[in-house]
């Protein structure tokens, strides 16, 4: 047997053993140890694998010249070894490798002494790890890239990577919305060093925004607006029906210009942004046609004399809408009854036979509404009214025409 890179160990006729050293010089020096007893020291085993930090034993089954046991490691930062009886525990360093192990049985007597190779072989132990990745919705807090970070055994050194190449013991944090990986290096001496890569998520939070108003009123000829808050992104507003209005945004102010009798809905959005999901709301618009009221009085007219010129009232707008009104001031004569069905006149009183016209922008005649020294008439199309005038003979009064356009 080969006892190192110097020395052979040679049992001649299985009687007999010597030494054979290489003294380095091309010389061999031989060496009688004694009477060799074949088979006198034997092992369980000649070899056996061990992972850190777990030991392990082997043992001695044979010494039959009885000579004291003793036991070496030639690697002692591979293995190093105990003995206990007969009994031969190894333990695993933390250096993987090989590690010679030399037993020995002392010479007793005429018998040479004994020895046994056992050869251990050392692996490095397991790390196991175990994290939470984050994974939520924008909130706006910093939150720690991974927790309920653990590993066994629990006395390593933690290091944290977002490409897998630099490593540093700081955990990595997430807030806006996004996904990446992070991987964990666990390492301890006498350990195979552990890395395990995690996907960590933040999603885009619901978007929000908040009409002051979700409905309104318009008349043609006059722009309106309401306004938006809380929004989470930049404010549109689009309209369904571009024939009732026009619609814009600006900032946070959503002008509506009228356009034609009807109704739309504008849906106002505040648009998706790094952190936020788009987010609609909807406004209903209804126009209504334009009121235009002409007035002015009607001065100096005699008794039975027509107002139409120069004392029409009339007026215009942009030459599409306006009314007029004309008539003559008269003194019909009331009868008192006489028979059925028969009317008298009493006394003479001063009235206004009028007729109202009022026209749309497309020079239709439309509702009209008339106020006369104060009382008020509705007309649509030609009409006519006979209406008592008590500022007669004074020679005024005083005329308002209210013309709704369609």
């Amino acid at each position: 047997d080969k006892i190192s890179d110097t020395e052979l160990e040679i049992v001649i006729n299985g009687d007999n053993k010597f030494i054979i050293k290489d003294n380095g010089n091309g010389d061999l020096d031989i060496e009688y140890k004694g009477v060799a007893q074949v088979g006198d020291l034997r092992l369980s085993a000649t070899s056996g694998t061990f992972t850190y930090p777990t030991s392990g034993t082997f043992t001695i089954i044979n010494n039959s010249t009885g000579g004291a046991l003793s036991v070496t490691s030639e690697s002692p930062d591979v293995a190093t070894v105990s003995l206990d009886g007969n009994t031969i525990t190894v333990y695993p360093g933390t250096t993987a490798g090989k590690a010679r192990i030399i037993v020995k049985s002392a010479a007793v007597g005429e018998y040479a002494e004994n020895r046994a190779i056992y050869m251990a072989t050392v692996e490095n132990g397991t790390i196991s790890i175990s994290a939470t990745p984050y994974d939520g919705t924008y909130d706006g807090v910093e939150h720690d890239a991974l927790t309920n970070v653990s590993t066994e055994p629990n006395d390593v050194t933690l290091e944290y990577s977002l490409d897998g190449v630099s490593y540093s013991s700081t955990m990595p944090t997430i807030k806006d919305t996004s996904s990446f990986t992070v991987s964990v290096s666990a390492s301890k001496a006498g350990y195979t060093t552990k890395t395990e890569t995690y996907t960590v998520t933040v999603n885009k939070s619901d978007g929000a925004l908040t009409l002051s108003a979700t409905s309104g009123t318009y008349t043609i000829g006059t722009a309106g607006s309401f306004t938006v808050s809380g929004n989470t992104g930049t404010i549109s507003a689009t309209l369904d029906n571009t024939s009732v209005a026009d619609v814009s945004a600006s900032g946070n102010t959503v002008t509506v210009t009228p356009k034609a009798a009807g109704t739309a809905t504008i849906t106002v959005t505040s648009a998706a942004t790094t952190n936020y999901n788009a987010k609609t709301a909807t406004y209903e618009v209804t126009v209504k046609n334009a009121e235009y009221t002409i007035s002015g009085s009607i001065t100096n007219a005699a008794y039975g004399e027509r107002f139409v010129t120069p004392h029409e009232i009339y007026e215009s707008w942009g030459g599409t809408v306006g009314g007029y009104v004309f008539g003559s001031f008269f003194s019909p004569s009331k009868q008192l009854h006489s028979a059925p069905n028969q009317v008298k006149w009493e006394a003479p009183n001063i009235y206004a036979q009028v007729i109202v016209c009022g026209y749309d922008s497309s020079k239709n005649l439309v509702e009209t509404e008339l106020t006369w020294n104060g009382s008020k008439w509705s007309y649509v199309n030609n009409n006519y009214r006979f209406i008592p005038d008590p500022s007669f003979p004074n020679h005024t009064s005083n005329v308002t025409i209210k013309v709704k356009d369609k």
